[in-house]
């Protein structure tokens, strides 16, 4: 079936020789297989990072320098979500006052949106999914209600009576798109469901009794094949966003025909209903399938835990041992039971003096050796350990470490240098979530009824405020829609900022005024050289 695809000119004629049903499950499994060996990859990460080993293999040591590095990227990457932060894009002009509420409107609403579903958790797993397996992805949600409500003359009619937008995490593994090289070029998208028979029902009507279950969230044992009954069973189903044709359209597993084939039901402007997943450092231009992170230094976490392994082996072996005389036997035996400041009486004292003291009687195994052994690995480990950090860009000032050996010079260059690929990561995470807040306002100024918009953010909507909203061209030539930050600031920085501006202009108005003392020029003038 690739093969036939292959060789169409065009999609409409594959899709017009495949049908339609036919054509998406090959295009999907071009995608699936594309992604086969990163899918592998995450798992392994995964497994790893969550140490899942038998008993067996449980009984050796290992240092989860993969945990550690995750929770202390999780940490320095996203602390919080981003606060909407919505004005006007130029200089205001008197007739601009509808633009100032019109900014102040999509500000409140998308400040309420979070509040009534806090984005933190989604964009915080499409953080850790970035981190482990090298993408994360968060979908935008929109909701209507549909309720009685009063028409013109006040009769009853069925009204919208609630609005709701909001993020959606969509697992690593529950997410397709078509092969590409850079996201632009991407045709489709696609986000797998599992669906019960009553959600299948209040999605499709009448036909969702058609579509079969063919996902089991139970074991299936030989034993019970075929017997697992419909409660435990769930319908697999892909919702595709074409951009070609501007469709959503479902495709069941089991089925030979399309679910549902939709127009276009949000209009946003890049038609996808998620931006640019969040993408991790190991990625190629000639391909958006990721790699984790943890594949770049994977044989350093290896050789660490053979290190670690080989540690806890030899520590094992350290132990006190030795041979005796065994005409002393009793008093050597109570010796080395004896607890401190306990002397041991000897029957025979002449005779042991006289064989030389314990010394003569006595021999320890020589374990300095195994000791040496073992602080040399220690430092190797450590040695081993400063590679990874290396290598992953995670520095002493990022994971709070500190060496009281080193001047305030040497700290702050390696926190400069630890913080140059940090930045570019924590940009990356700004802008998925500043994306994020913008589809959300298309969502608000497109499809909220003015009603909505006015209870919700307490000020007035009128026709005309609603006409420009609509319009897109209009709404994001005047309005600009952007976040705080979605980091912890360097508070020590930013006082160090502030107060160089505080010395700066307190310098710059000492000298004014003494200048306007010997021109005779009033020194309230300074406030207006200050905006000029």
């Amino acid at each position: 079936m690739t093969d036939i695809m292959e060789n169409m000119e065009t999609r409409q004629e594959a899709e017009a020789s495949l049908g339609s049903a036919a054509f998406w499950r090959a295009e999907l499994a071009l995608a699936m297989d594309d992604r086969k060996d990163w899918l592998d990859k995450a798992q392994k990460v995964i497994e790893r990072y969550r140490d899942e080993r038998d008993a067996s293999a449980r009984a050796e040591r290992r240092l989860n320098v993969l945990w550690a590095n995750t929770e202390t990227m999780k940490a320095a990457l996203f602390a919080r979500p981003g606060k909407p932060d919505v004005r006007r894009r130029w200089s205001a002009n008197a007739d601009d006052e509808m633009f100032r509420d019109m900014a102040t409107v999509l500000e409140r609403a998308l400040a309420y949106g979070q509040d009534r579903h806090d984005p933190f958790a989604p964009v915080a797993s499409a953080v850790f999914d970035m981190l482990l397996t090298g993408r994360g992805v968060v979908r935008v949600a929109y909701d209507a209600v549909l309720g009685e409500g009063a028409g013109p003359s006040g009769e009853p009619v069925e009204a919208v009576v609630d609005q709701d937008v909001r993020e959606e995490y969509v697992h690593y593994a529950d997410f397709l798109h078509a092969p590409a090289r850079k996201w632009e070029d991407v045709r489709w998208v696609a986000f797998r469901h599992l669906m019960t028979r009553d959600s299948l029902i209040a999605r499709f009507g009448d036909s969702g009794f058609d579509i079969p279950l063919t996902h089991s969230v139970a074991p299936e044992t030989p034993s019970r094949r075929g017997e697992i009954p419909d409660g435990f069973r769930r319908a697999e189903l892909w919702e595709i966003w074409d951009a070609d044709s501007r469709q959503r359209i479902w495709l069941s597993e089991g089925m030979d025909r399309l679910l549902a084939a939709e127009p276009d039901p949000l209009g946003f402007d890049g038609f996808f209903p998620c931006p640019e997943p969040l993408f991790g450092p190991v990625r190629t231009n000639d391909t958006l399938i990721p790699a984790p992170e943890f594949c770049i230094y994977q044989d350093q976490a290896d050789e660490l835990d053979r290190l670690t392994l080989r540690i806890n082996r030899l520590i094992e072996a350290l132990r006190r041992r030795g041979v005796y005389d065994a005409q002393f036997k009793g008093e050597l035996a109570a010796l080395a039971l004896a607890e401190d400041n306990r002397f041991i009486p000897v029957d025979a004292y002449a005779a042991l003096k006289d064989a030389g003291g314990l010394s003569g009687v006595f021999a320890s195994e020589d374990i300095a050796p195994i000791a040496q052994v073992i602080a040399s690995l220690y430092q190797q480990r450590q040695s081993l350990i400063q590679q990874i950090y290396e290598i992953t860009g995670i520095s002493d000032i990022v994971r709070g470490a500190s060496d009281p050996r080193e001047t305030a010079t040497a700290q702050r260059i390696k926190g400069q240098y630890g913080s140059l690929r940090l930045r570019m990561r924590q940009d990356g995470v700004i802008r998925f979530v500043r994306d994020l807040v913008r589809m959300k306002a298309e969502i608000v100024a497109g499809h909220f009824e003015p009603s909505i918009l006015s209870a919700m953010t307490g000020l007035p909507v009128g026709v005309p405020m609603i006409a420009a909203l609509r319009r897109d061209s209009l709404r994001n030539y005047r309005i600009d829609v952007e976040t705080d930050s979605t980091v912890f600031e360097d508070t020590e920085s930013e006082k160090a900022q502030r107060m160089q501006f505080v010395q700066a202009i307190t310098s710059f108005g000492e000298k004014w005024i003494t200048t306007a003392v010997c021109l005779q020029v009033s020194p309230s003038f300074f406030p207006y050289i200050l905006l000029t």
